[in-house]
């Protein structure tokens, strides 16, 4: 049987859906952000021993910082909110 506009106000399953979809939105988006937060806390330790080797083995300070901001570059926000 093929639906038609009148099934689909009738049948309410567009608010079930949005229902559904909102219940599920707040443990999404929380789940999302304690993930990217732990990315984060990871990507900056490793900023911190990155820009130490760097100076270790020789490079001033300036070129380290600047391989250190490309180093963390990929872990912003802006870059997985990017479409």
């Amino acid at each position: 049987m093929r639906r038609t506009r009148s099934t689909w106000k009738n049948d309410g399953t567009i608010p079930k859906m949005t229902g559904a979809m909102l219940l599920v939105l707040p443990s999404l988006l929380f789940s999302t952000s304690i993930g990217y937060l732990k990315m984060k806390h990871q990507a900056n330790k490793g900023s911190k021993i990155f820009n130490k080797q760097l100076q270790k083995q020789g490079l001033d300070r300036e070129q380290a910082a600047a391989l250190t901001k490309l180093y963390l570059q990929p872990s912003r926000i802006s870059t997985y909110l990017r479409f």
